[in-house]
């Protein structure tokens, strides 16, 4: 007796990519840009201050979001750049702001 016949391997599918304009493209990278600078401005003035637990856990947050904001900026993903480097800007200024 034979075994049943493995079914056929689905195809591989197709990889989808955003089509963005050239320059919606240098906007997002140069807002990315300007929301990493402002973090780079917060997370240094930090730096004299005692931190708590928490507030240390979200400068590692903060730094993990601009880390991925960079790799998603080295495969031209700018509008996932520009957001990660946006929630790091709002969750550094929450620092800033002492909350």
């Amino acid at each position: 007796m034979t075994p049943p016949a493995a079914p056929p391997a689905e195809p591989p599918r197709p990889q989808f990519q955003e089509v963005v304009s050239a320059a919606d493209l240098k906007r997002f990278q140069e807002s990315a840009q300007a929301h990493k600078r402002e973090v780079a401005r917060i997370l240094d003035s930090l730096k004299s201050r005692h931190l708590s637990t928490a507030q240390k856990t979200i400068v590692a947050n903060v730094r993990s979001f601009v880390d991925l904001s960079d790799e998603s900026e080295k495969r031209n993903e700018m509008r996932m750049a520009d957001v990660l480097a946006e929630k790091a800007h709002i969750l550094a200024r929450t620092l800033e702001n002492g909350k």
